[in-house]
């Protein structure tokens, strides 16, 4: 399944690379794929640059705010049609912007995305710092 994400998530990156426009729902999608195939395990998912592009569109420090060019503006009314269903539809309480425009949605992968992250850095730290104990 992550194999098929991976050719997916380079495409979605090409895609945000080379579009000026209707930028929000491919960051987003980008992030759902980069997250859940690189919580399973496959570490390559967390590249250097995928990374810093991502931290990038928190351009307030904050959030992601969610806007169709990813600027510091809010699109009102933007929905991205692949994580949209019925169930989440039936739930009135989920408006998707908190804040000052920002999305809730696109914040909360922001978060797994750098947590895990910085996870896997303090692990691979750590296992350089025990490996070097043992060379002679």
């Amino acid at each position: 399944m992550c194999q098929r994400e991976w050719e997916e998530a380079h495409r979605t990156w090409k895609l945000l690379n080379s579009k000026d426009t209707d930028k929000f729902c491919l960051f987003d999608l980008f992030l759902e794929q980069v997250v859940f195939c690189g919580m399973l395990g496959y570490s390559q998912f967390f590249k250097q640059s995928w990374i810093e592009y991502a931290l990038n569109q928190m351009g307030n420090g904050a959030c992601v705010i969610k806007s169709l060019d990813l600027t510091m503006e809010y699109t009102p009314g933007l929905i991205c049609h692949h994580n949209t269903s019925t169930s989440q539809d039936a739930l009135p309480w989920k408006l998707g912007v908190i804040g000052d425009g920002c999305s809730d949605h696109a914040t909360e992968l922001m978060q797994l995305l750098l947590a895990h992250f910085l996870y896997l850095q303090s692990t691979l730290e750590e296992q350089l710092k025990m490996e070097s104990q043992f060379q002679y």
